[in-house]
């Protein structure tokens, strides 16, 4: 950060001297070359999804009394499901492309080139995923039936995904060339960059499930037969992903031509390009900060199933 200042402070003198400079026309030439960039985005996300299930209930019954035949496959199930997505993308570019040609006699030729790239991002994510005493019921009674059961398959289940993401992708590149100047020449090439990346992502994901309940039953009396296969689960599942990236690319190049051929001069013994300076400053700064959160809870109070 020292460094940034000083260069900043050098550029604010040589804006100053370029447009002392640029005043001054007659008696000598002037070139002078100033460009600045800047590029500020601020953005803000926030992604909230919430399901709620309160005693949701799935009943099947067969009841069979002298009355042979074949059950069908049974399938219930409770799902609640939430889902939350909170994204930030920016995608900066700078370029900066200055030229000049060589100078006359005590000629001046400056080049001023600044970038500055701010990106602040803020992602939210929550998603909330509750049941409350879901059940499920199959229940099949045979008297005086032979038959066979079908396939039962029961679950409750809970899911919740929060996903918050940030993308910055930043590229400044700053290009300057110059000429030879001439007798008592100063030919200066100052180029500055900075960016600045704030990334925040937090993702909050919870998933419960308080008393879910499978139950299946089968009774049966001088029923020959088979039973069918039967699947019960209770789940709770809940994903919380927080992800911030940053891509940066800083490209500075300066150049300088040769200075021009010695040639004597009129009212002096001695050859120029005496006195001549040459001055080259490029200053990168890169700053980037990053914070990612991710919370997933999944709970289950007193799951039972019962066949």
């Amino acid at each position: 950060m020292k460094r940034l200042s000083a260069l900043v402070a050098t550029v604010v003198l040589a804006l100053c001297f370029g447009a002392g400079q640029a005043v001054a026309m007659e008696g000598d030439s002037s070139a002078g070359q100033t460009a600045g960039q800047s590029a500020g985005s601020g953005q803000s996300a926030s992604g909230g999804s919430g399901a709620y299930q309160m005693g949701p209930r799935n009943s099947a019954g067969s009841i069979r009394v002298l009355s042979p035949g074949d059950s069908g496959n049974v399938t219930q199930s409770n799902n609640t499901t939430a889902g939350a997505i909170a994204a930030n993308g920016n995608k900066t570019e700078q370029a900066v492309d200055q030229s000049q040609t060589g100078g006359g006699y005590g000629s001046d030729a400056t080049q001023i080139a600044g970038q500055e790239a701010q990106n602040a991002q803020h992602a939210d994510a929550d998603a909330t995923a509750k049941q409350i005493g879901a059940k499920n019921d199959a229940l099949s009674i045979r008297v005086l039936s032979p038959g066979d059961d079908g396939d039962l398959t029961q679950s409750n289940s809970t899911s919740a995904g929060a996903l918050a993401a940030n993308g910055n992708k930043t590229e400044q590149s700053t290009d300057q060339s110059q000429a030879g100047g001439g007798y008592g020449s100063d030919a200066t090439q100052i180029a500055g960059q900075s960016a600045d990346n704030r990334q925040s992502a937090d993702a909050d994901a919870k998933a419960v499930q308080v008393k879910p309940t499978n139950t299946a039953s089968s009774i049966r009396v001088l029923s020959p037969g088979d039973g069918g296969d039967v699947w019960q689960s209770n789940d709770a599942t809940a994903v919380g992903i927080a992800a911030n990236g940053n891509k940066t690319d800083q490209s500075i190049d300066q150049s300088q031509g040769t200075e021009k051929e010695p040639v004597v001069a009129e009212d002096a013994k001695s050859v120029h390009p005496s006195g001549s300076s040459s001055t080259q400053i490029a200053g990168q700064s890169a700053d980037n900060r990053q914070s990612a959160d991710a919370d997933a809870k999944a709970v289950q109070v007193k799951p039972t199933n019962t066949a």
